[in-house]
């Protein structure tokens, strides 16, 4: 099997509602019969390449499911006929088939052109087996049945290489980001906290006068707990809505360096909110609690 997704092919659609005759830059693979059963693709119309499709016979072609609501939206795909520029042929379509990743894993979807292996020839192909359990263990035998096959092995280059190690290439700089970004995420989130608790511990231990005061001319520890916690979280609320704000607009920055990032990850966003919100309180809380459950007189003389 060849899947070459670096080219583009020139292509004209004659019969296309989202087109005026011109030719498109298309991306396109050469692949066999089993390719897309060997990998999972879903046939969703028409078939796959056969025996029938031979050198000599009429070029063949398979689109993916994106390309044929692009081009012929509504309508049957199956038997129109495209204008490959290089070598002006004619292909008609035999077969649609489920939408993949071509190049990029977070590449948007695209059209794309599947022609038959056995009406192109190609140079160099990369041979893709499909295995019952682990397939590791099956690289060395593979290896020996390909030596078997030529010998000689000229331009033979085996490489022992999964699908699991081909995404690892893939998410390799993604993954790389993500850790980068965590390390300095958590550092953030350190370095927040200790602010945070020193400011509100200090912000709160500056007033143990005046909670010995309103504790001495009657106010309940209930009254200074919600008088407490309500300055405190009007000034966490600010902070949090601003950093809400710097988070969604971070997010889209860097959203193109990761792989399955939303647009506004509001999950996260939440859980840091509620986070740094609890951890506010609680910081007020222990600060407090000492001044509002002490003798009013001690609260003053040590003010």
């Amino acid at each position: 099997m060849s899947q070459n997704e670096g080219n583009v092919e020139q292509v004209h659609f004659a019969d296309s509602v989202s087109t005026s005759g011109s030719g498109e830059g298309i991306a396109f693979g050469v692949v066999d019969n089993n390719y897309f059963a060997t990998l999972g693709i879903p046939v969703l119309a028409g078939r796959v390449f056969t025996a029938v499709d031979a050198p000599k016979s009429p070029e063949v072609i398979i689109v993916n499911h994106f390309m044929a609501e692009k081009y012929w939206p509504g309508q049957n795909p199956i038997g129109k006929t495209v204008r490959i520029e290089n070598g002006n042929r004619v292909a008609t379509v035999v077969g649609v088939v489920g939408d993949g990743k071509y190049v990029d894993i977070d590449e948007p979807l695209r059209p794309f052109i599947y022609f038959d292996l056995n009406q192109h020839y190609q140079s160099a192909v990369y041979l893709l087996a499909r295995t019952q359990g682990p397939p590791r263990p099956w690289l060395s035998p593979l290896s020996e049945a390909l030596q078997k096959v030529d010998p000689a092995g000229p331009g033979l280059f085996f490489m022992n290489l999964t699908i699991d190690d081909w995404l690892d290439f893939a998410l390799f700089v993604p993954r790389i980001t993500l850790i980068c970004i965590s390390g300095f995420g958590g550092l953030a989130l350190v370095l927040a906290a200790v602010g945070l608790y020193g400011a509100v511990f200090y912000s709160v231990s500056e007033r143990k006068k005046e909670l010995g005061i309103r504790v001495a001319l009657g106010a309940s520890p209930v009254d200074l707990w919600s008088m407490i916690l309500r300055q405190t979280g009007v000034v966490t609320a600010a902070g949090v809505c601003l950093g809400l704000v710097g988070g969604v607009v971070a997010s889209m920055l860097v959203r193109s360096l990761l792989y399955g990032i939303g647009p506004v990850e509001w999950t996260v966003f939440a859980a840091v909110a509620l986070t740094m919100a609890g951890m506010t309180l609680l910081t007020a809380y222990s600060a407090a609690r000492p001044w509002i459950s002490a003798d009013p007189m001690e609260s003053v003389r040590h003010a």
